[in-house]
């Protein structure tokens, strides 16, 4: 378990939910460790190296795993960049600045935030953060579906136009080669 820590997939912070709520389980962890550090050789370096373990309540993953709601793992696209608070934000709020896209699962920094960088699941949370469930969005393929459609008809017109230009150009063309040999 602390093998993981420095390794930095771990982190020990009291603060979850993006920051906005504090655990008291987890400060209840740390701070017999912070006290036993005013005299680390008369406790931690010597009969009360057990008090290391009250650190593991506030441990909790700095990564992002995504799963379907049956558990499996799914790989979506996440962009990853930093926090941004949008309270009395106007319109499409952006909740992170200077992001880049990974494909999940994915690692977080302290002040990093996340969010689903396509329409094709929803999240069951409102926190990006830990094992998020993800499901398919009905709306978002019949959204696909509908400009899939509009680009076949779109394409679809320009051909016909593309068609009918070049038939009058041939039209054309021919009735002025035949007057030109009369």
């Amino acid at each position: 378990m602390f093998a993981c820590v420095p390794q930095g997939l771990l982190s020990i912070n009291p603060f979850h939910s993006d920051r906005l709520l504090m655990s008291h389980t987890a400060i209840a962890g740390i701070l017999p460790v912070v006290f036993c550090g005013l005299d680390l050789g008369a406790t931690l370096h010597s009969k009360w190296h057990f008090i290391l373990y009250t650190l593991s309540v506030a441990m909790k993953p700095r990564m992002l795993v995504t799963v379907d709601e049956d558990g499996k793992p799914i790989h979506v696209d996440v962009r990853v960049g930093q926090a941004v608070d949008t309270v009395g934000q106007a319109g499409k709020k952006r909740t992170i600045t200077g992001f880049q896209t990974h494909a999940s699962p994915v690692l977080l920094s302290a002040t990093d935030r996340a969010e689903l960088a396509t329409g094709e699941y929803k999240a069951l949370s409102s926190v990006l953060e830990g094992v998020v469930i993800l499901r398919k969005d009905p709306e978002w393929a019949r959204e696909q579906a509908e400009k899939k459609a509009a680009a076949e008809r779109k394409n679809a017109r320009r051909r016909a136009r593309s068609r009918a230009a070049s038939t009058a150009a041939d039209g054309a063309g021919a009735g002025a080669g035949a007057g030109a040999s009369s």
